[in-house]
């Protein structure tokens, strides 16, 4: 796995590395530096990489846009429970219920199930739940990538250089970029 400059955050950083070893077969993940002052700290303090502790995280778990994503994908991998709904909280019963009457999930005697096998990919357990935006080359039209959108703004804004797979693309007017909508590279 090539990781391509540093991803912004060291939990980032790890799951991208984490990517690599998913097949349950040895792997390495290496940090090609950019010219990037960042980056340049990285690579002469290497051991900030391998020691520095994940960032913390700060949620509000009786927040509904938290909930939402994790009761359906907790419902895709196996029932969810009334016994269930105390661990996620006193608004998880609220939550399940709006899901329930939007048809994400379905109640059955032993339990309520994700009405979709994605659930967690189509609703991202850590990002907005927002589509992802499209980074498009301008002159063909072709899909280049993919950035989540809260990465966008630093990732493909007006005069960035996307890099994906070992090409470069100018990205010459950030104006489009909405989720769902195509950014557009040069």
């Amino acid at each position: 796995m090539l990781i391509a400059g540093w991803p912004g955050t060291f939990s980032a950083l790890w799951q991208q590395a984490g990517r690599a070893g998913r097949s349950g077969r040895a792997a390495a993940a290496v940090l090609i530096a950019r010219d990037d002052p960042l980056d340049t700290y990285l690579v002469r303090h290497p051991e900030l990489l391998l020691r520095h502790p994940v960032e913390a995280t700060v949620m509000d778990p009786d927040n509904p846009y938290v909930l939402r994503p994790h009761l359906c994908a907790a419902a895709t991998e196996l029932a969810l429970t009334e016994p269930d709904l105390d661990i996620f909280g006193p608004a998880a019963r609220t939550v399940v219920d709006e899901l329930t009457k939007a048809g994400r999930l379905r109640r059955r005697p032993a339990g309520w199930f994700s009405m979709r096998r994605n659930a967690a990919a189509a609703l991202g357990l850590r990002g907005t739940g927002l589509s992802p935006i499209r980074v498009v080359e301008l002159a063909t039209g072709r899909l280049v990538g993919t950035v989540d959108e809260p990465s966008a703004h630093l990732i493909v804004h007006e005069g960035a250089v996307y890099v994906h797979q070992g090409d470069s693309y100018l990205v010459p007017d950030a104006g489009h970029r909405r989720p769902g909508r195509p950014g557009r590279a040069g």
